[in-house]
């Protein structure tokens, strides 16, 4: 799976970009290649992101693609707005690199409004994003879920999510970072006394608070007796 190189969570249309771009990369529109898991508006995130991106044979060679961008977006049948954005370095001509299981975290967007949306994938080329961008047959994509239009709907509503920069204050009092490293978790838990700690990621897989790597964590625990749960930004 190839890593986010660049990320773009800011809600602004879609226009231009300042890499060189290629006409001749698309996204599959094939449902088995370019599919996503589903939304969960409690945790405001989007999982199981799954899509596919084809580059035609343009020359007689298999020359290397200059770089360039392909980007995630909701589209609330108006306007696309930016939600993720990759850069793809040394792709060849004729060839296809596949991103599996990525995932957005909604509260991290700007401004974005309460709506209904759904997910697309816009490879960012010559041609320019279509009016509307919704149609497999050109560079921008919007994909499903099953292939089942009816729960491929996103219905985002603001509040909930982890924010940037702000301080969480649990019902004891403790107040904790939000942002903050896997290392100041540990110490607030040891300085606090806090007991029967568990984190669990966005799906509900518990993790090891020893090896926490970036991203969005409910850490549950007992504190004087009480059970609690925070919702935290491990960065």
């Amino acid at each position: 799976m190839k890593k986010t190189i660049l990320l773009a969570f800011s809600a602004f249309a879609l226009l231009g970009t300042a890499l060189a771009q290629n006409s001749n990369v698309s996204v599959s529109n094939l449902s088995s290649n370019s599919y996503f898991g589903g939304y969960n508006n409690n945790t405001k995130m989007i999982t199981g992101i799954n899509f596919e991106i084809l580059a035609d044979l343009k020359t007689s060679s298999l020359a290397t693609l200059d770089d360039f961008e392909v980007s995630l977006y909701l589209w609330d049948g108006n306007n696309p707005i930016k939600i993720k954005t990759y850069t793809i370095s040394g792709m060849h001509q004729a060839s296809a690199m596949d991103y599996t299981n990525e995932s957005v975290d909604l509260s991290q967007v700007s401004n974005l409004a309460d709506g209904q949306y759904r997910l697309g994938v816009w490879a960012n080329s010559d041609i320019g994003i279509p009016q509307p961008p919704d149609d497999g047959s050109d560079n921008a994509f919007l994909i499903k879920v099953d292939d089942d239009l009816n729960k491929s709907y996103i219905n985002f509503t603001a509040g909930g999510g982890s924010g940037n920069g702000i301080e969480v204050t649990t019902k004891t009092g403790i107040s904790m970072p939000n942002p903050l490293s896997a290392d100041q978790l540990s110490l607030i838990i040891q300085s606090n006394s806090l007991t029967s700690v568990a984190v669990y990621n966005v799906i509900g897989k518990q993790q090891d608070l020893s090896n926490l790597s970036e991203g969005i964590y409910f850490v549950n625990y007992i504190k004087n007796n009480e059970q609690y749960s925070v919702k935290l930004n491990i960065q």
